[in-house]
Order: C-alpha cells, then sequence, then structure tokens
C-alpha cells in the first residue's frame, strides 16, 4: 500500500514545520519579536514589595521568545544545582561550603538562574541523609526539613536577585 500524507490546515501555528514528501522541513519566524542581544542579561527588580520581602514577577514565552513582566526578551543564564532529587535530600556541596557562599559565586559568575531538581519524596522526608549537610558551615539550615531546606535556598536567591527553576525531577 502507498502512502499519502495528509494536508496540514493552513492555519497551523508559524512554529510547526511545514512538512513535503520532497521537501526538507522549514520554520517560519515570527517577525514580530525582537529579540534583545544574546549578551545581555535582565536586571531583575522587584515588582512588588510584600511585608518587606521582593516579589520578583515570572518569566512568561510568546513563541519560542522567553520574556519578562515588561515583554522584553532575556536570556537565561542558569547552572544547574543536585541534590534533592537523591537519596542525601540535600544539595551537593553543603559538607563543604555554606550555600549563601555557593550562590554567591554562581552570581558573581554572571549567571542569573539556576535549577533545581528534586524529588516527590524530598517533599515528604523528615531530614536530609546525616551528613549530607556540614551545619556549622549552614547553621540556618540545621533542624530543617529538605523542603524547609530548599525554601532558605530559594529566598536566599530571590534576595539577591537570583531566579530559580524548580524541576520535578522524579517522584521518588
Amino acid at each position: 500500500p502507498s502512502y499519502t500524507p495528509t494536508s496540514i490546515p493552513s492555519s497551523r501555528p508559524s512554529f510547526i514545520p511545514s512538512l513535503s514528501p520532497t521537501a526538507t522541513p522549514t520554520f517560519t519566524a515570527q517577525p514580530s519579536l525582537k529579540p534583545t542581544a544574546p549578551s545581555a542579561l535582565p536586571t531583575l527588580r522587584p515588582t512588588n514589595i510584600l511585608n518587606g520581602a521582593q516579589i520578583f514577577a515570572y518569566y512568561s514565552t510568546i513563541g519560542n521568545q522567553i520574556i519578562d513582566n515588561n515583554g522584553s526578551s532575556i536570556r537565561i543564564a542558569a547552572v544547574n544545582w543536585f541534590g534533592f532529587e537523591t537519596k542525601a535530600f540535600a544539595l551537593s556541596g553543603l559538607k563543604s561550603r555554606g550555600y549563601k557562599s555557593i550562590i554567591n559565586q554562581v552570581l558573581s559568575l554572571g549567571f542569573n538562574a539556576i535549577r533545581l531538581p528534586f524529588s516527590g519524596q524530598m517533599l515528604i522526608t523528615p531530614l536530609p541523609l546525616n551528613g549530607s549537610i556540614n551545619f556549622n558551615l549552614n547553621p540556618d539550615l540545621n533542624g530543617l526539613s529538605p523542603l524547609q531546606c530548599m525554601d532558605q535556598v530559594v529566598k536566599y536567591c530571590g534576595a539577591v536577585g537570583l531566579r530559580v527553576i524548580l524541576d520535578r525531577h522524579s517522584s521518588l
């Protein structure tokens, strides 16, 4: 039997490739989007103050662009900080350094976001694995659940203007 491709309606979004049995797929750019220079990192400004805490707007998307609350195209420059998704239920490196020191170093290297993978099990675990955090270097994490530790990290990231990308990496 021969295969006859079905036609794609002409009202398809411009980011869907055009299909033809003999042609190479092509993508149509959306001309209304004007991205900023690739090297430009956004200056994060609070959009609101709530009980003394700065509240930043979320990023959103238009087509293939990530935009800030002003509609300006931005570039995310992020690093991954694993640990909450492991059986330790604590960020890697906290045995030898304070989390604030690590976050400050991430900022000093020019990054504007951190990806924090975590597991569903971390959300209900009462304490991180014994020995996974040096509490002399991280005294404000002592006695906290992994979720409360994540809250402290996210709060500090927000205080210094670093975005956080939460990634439910596994259900275990």
